[in-house]
């Protein structure tokens, strides 16, 4: 509604209403309200619609990359390893004899020394070359995977879409309306006080 029409409205509605129960002197005055009306009103249309997306310019090719190959190899170890031998070894032992003695005659045991052999077990290091399997990384030079260089590119495209609008539809509404003539009272008395 427009601000005239509201205004309209806002002053002339309490003046509307039928006359009074009470029969008073009146003038009778003719008003005309204007009222707006708004239509909806919808239709189909386009609307911008705007698409960003990455799209390919070059390849360059990038410096080398450094990998890593295995790569086994054997090498000769010397090392240590123990193994029992048989040795022998002269001992002095002591046994038992039966002596007789040349002045009295009678016998007795005496303990002699003897020298005796004897096999002991001994452990033996010996170094022994012994091959073993390992594993080396060894490094490679291999030419780099390419570098793709892209840009943005704006795409303007557009998009279904429904525009709502409002028709205004003017009105008028004409009527009489009456307005009480004033009331005038008549003057008071004036009392003095004595």
């Amino acid at each position: 509604m427009t601000r005239p029409a509201i205004l309209a409205l806002f002053f002339l509605a309490p003046l509307l209403p039928a006359d009074p129960p009470c029969t008073s002197p009146s003038i009778e005055k003719p008003y005309c309200v204007a009222n707006v009306l708004l239509v909806p009103k919808e239709k189909a249309t386009t609307v911008p619609d705007w698409k960003l997306r990455e799209i390919e310019i070059n390849r360059v090719p990038t410096g080398p990359a450094l990998e890593f190959v295995e790569e086994k190899r054997y090498v000769t170890e010397l090392t240590l390893q123990a193994r029992e031998v048989e040795q022998q070894v002269v001992v002095i032992d002591s046994r038992p004899v039966t002596v007789t003695c040349p002045k009295t005659g009678k016998c007795y045991t005496e303990y002699q020394p003897y020298e005796g052999v004897k096999t002991v077990k001994v452990k033996v290091q010996e170094v022994v070359p012994v091959q073993r399997e390992i594993v080396l990384r060894v490094p490679v030079l291999k030419p780099g995977p390419e570098a793709v260089v892209k840009r943005l590119q704006l795409d303007k495209t557009t998009a279904p879409a429904i525009e709502h609008r409002f028709d205004g539809l003017a009105t008028s509404d004409k009527g009489i309306y009456s307005v009480p003539l004033p009331v005038v009272l008549p003057p008071c008395p004036i009392r003095y006080a004595k």
